[in-house]
C-alpha cells in the first residue's frame, strides 16, 4: 500500500522547467551583451582630448562657385597653403568641440569627431586614414581637401587640420550605436511568432493542467484524500511539463546568441535576430570591401621592368643585383621607410628575392632623403660608387602627375635623374 515517503515532493520537474526558461532569457541578454561589448570598444577608441585650432580671419577664404568639396558657395574655409603648424592651439574636451571648429590632428592620432579636411601639411594634397575600426577596410582610404573625415578613424603620414561637421550624437559611430541598439530591442519574426503561439497554447495548457487535477481527485481509487491530492497534483504538474514549448523558447535565444555572438568575435556587428532570419533565404553576396574576401595584405603579383638594355641605371649595380630586377630594387629602396599597404608589398617582394638586406646596404648603397608626400608617392635618393655613372640616382615612386613633376625639374635642371613610372604602369 501507499507510505508516507511518497508524500514528501519535491517539484524538481517543475523547478528544472522554470530553470530552462529563465536560462533561454538569460541566452539572449547574453547575445545583446556580446554585440553591446563590441559596441563599447568601439565607442572607447573615441578620443576624450582634443586639439582645437585657432584660425586667425584673414587664413579664411569665400568658396566663390557651386560644386566645391570644401562647403558651398559664399562659405568660409581655411586657405589649402595655410601652414598649419602655425596656428595657435587649445586642448579641449570634446564635449566643448562645436560645428565649425578646426581641430588638429597630428600623424597617428585618432580624429576626434566627423568634419572635412580642410587642409595639411606637406607636398601632397591631402592625407591618407585608416578607417578599419568602421567600414573593416584594411587599407588606408586617401582623403582630397573637402572629403569627408569620420570619429575614431585614425589619421595617418600627415598633419591635418579638420572642420567639424557633427559632433555627439550626430556622428556616424554614434548612429552606428543608435542603430544596433535599436535593433536588438526587436525580437526576431519567428520569435514573435512562438509568442503568439505561447500566448494561445500556455492557456489551454493550463486548463487542460486543471482539468486534469480535478479527474484525478474525483476519480482516483485512493482512499486516502492526501495521496489523492499528490497524486493529481503531480499529474497535472506532468501535463504542464510534458505541453510546454520549451524548444519554442530556447531555439530562437540560442540561435541569435552563437550568431551574434560569433560576428561580434569577428568583427560583424548584426543587427539582430531579424537579420540571422532572412540570411537564410540568401543566394547572391555582393562584397564592396576589399579586405572582405581577401587575406587584408597587398602582395605583389606580377611585374613590368621597362629598363632598356643600354640605359646607364644598369652601371655599377650591387653584386647579386641581376639587370631584370634593377625596377624592383630601386622601388623597394624608396618604399623601406613608406607605411602604405602597397608600399610594403613591394618591400616583401624584395625581400623575397634578397631577403632582409633589400638596399643592399652590405654592398655600400646608401639611401637618403626619404620624403613621403601623402596622395602622391614616396622619394629618395640611392648613393652607391659608380651607381648609373653617376654615383647616385634619386627615385620617385607613385601616381603620373608625381613622376611627371621630377621629368620637367630633370628636362629644366639638366640632371641625370631615374623616373620610376608610376604604379599603374610598373608595378
Amino acid at each position: 500500500g501507499p507510505g508516507t515517503g511518497h508524500l514528501k515532493p519535491t517539484f524538481e520537474t517543475g523547478a528544472m522547467l522554470l530553470m530552462f526558461v529563465t536560462f533561454g532569457k538569460f541566452l539572449e541578454a547574453y547575445a545583446k551583451g556580446k554585440t553591446a561589448s563590441a559596441l563599447q570598444k568601439l565607442m572607447e577608441l573615441q578620443p576624450v582630448i582634443a586639439t582645437r585650432a585657432i584660425v586667425p580671419p584673414d587664413y579664411l577664404v569665400q568658396i566663390e562657385e557651386d560644386g566645391d568639396a570644401r562647403g558651398k558657395k559664399g562659405d568660409y574655409v581655411v586657405s589649402a597653403n595655410t601652414h598649419i603648424n602655425s596656428l595657435q592651439t587649445e586642448d579641449v574636451d570634446i564635449k566643448d568641440v562645436k560645428i565649425g571648429d578646426y581641430l588638429l590632428v597630428l600623424p597617428g592620432a585618432r580624429i576626434p569627431t566627423d568634419g572635412v579636411l580642410a587642409a595639411n601639411e606637406g607636398q601632397g594634397k591631402g592625407s591618407y586614414v585608416d578607417e578599419a575600426a568602421l567600414s573593416g577596410e584594411p587599407f588606408p582610404v586617401a582623403k582630397a581637401l573637402g572629403d569627408t573625415l569620420y570619429g575614431s578613424t585614425i589619421n595617418q603620414l600627415s598633419v591635418i587640420l579638420m572642420r567639424v561637421t557633427a559632433t555627439g550624437s550626430g556622428t556616424v559611430l554614434a548612429r552606428i550605436v543608435r542603430l544596433i541598439d535599436e535593433a536588438q530591442g526587436n525580437r526576431a519574426p519567428i520569435q514573435a511568432q512562438a509568442d503568439r503561439i505561447a500566448s494561445v497554447f500556455a492557456p489551454i495548457v493550463l486548463m487542460l493542467s486543471a482539468i486534469t487535477f480535478i479527474l484525478w481527485v474525483a476519480l482516483d481509487p485512493e482512499e486516502e484524500f492526501k495521496q489523492k491530492i499528490y497524486t493529481a497534483i503531480m499529474s497535472a504538474i506532468s501535463v504542464i511539463v510534458v505541453a510546454c514549448p520549451c524548444a519554442l523558447g530556447l531555439a530562437t535565444p540560442t540561435a541569435v546568441m552563437v550568431g551574434t555572438g560569433v560576428g561580434a568575435t569577428n568583427g560583424l556587428l548584426i543587427k539582430g535576430g531579424a537579420v540571422l532570419e532572412a540570411a537564410h533565404g540568401v543566394d547572391v553576396v555582393v562584397f564592396d570591401k576589399t579586405g572582405t574576401i581577401t587575406t587584408g595584405r597587398a602582395v605583389l603579383g606580377s611585374r613590368y621592368e621597362l629598363l632598356q638594355e643600354d640605359d646607364d641605371l644598369a652601371v655599377g649595380l650591387p653584386s647579386g643585383l641581376r639587370r631584370s630586377d634593377v625596377a624592383l630594387w630601386l622601388a623597394s629602396c624608396a618604399e623601406l621607410q613608406s607605411e602604405h599597404p602597397l608600399g610594403r608589398a613591394i618591400v616583401n617582394a624584395g625581400r623575397g628575392i634578397w631577403g632582409g638586406d633589400v638596399s643592399f646596404a652590405k654592398d655600400g648603397v646608401v639611401v637618403s632623403d626619404c620624403v613621403v608626400v601623402p596622395g602622391s608617392g614616396v622619394e629618395c635618393c640611392v648613393a652607391k660608387e659608380g651607381l648609373g655613372g653617376y654615383g647616385s640616382v634619386r627615385v620617385r615612386v607613385g601616381n603620373r602627375q608625381f613622376v611627371n613633376d621630377l621629368r620637367e625639374e630633370t628636362n629644366n635642371n639638366n640632371t641625370k635623374t631615374e623616373l620610376s613610372p608610376s604604379s599603374s604602369e610598373a608595378w
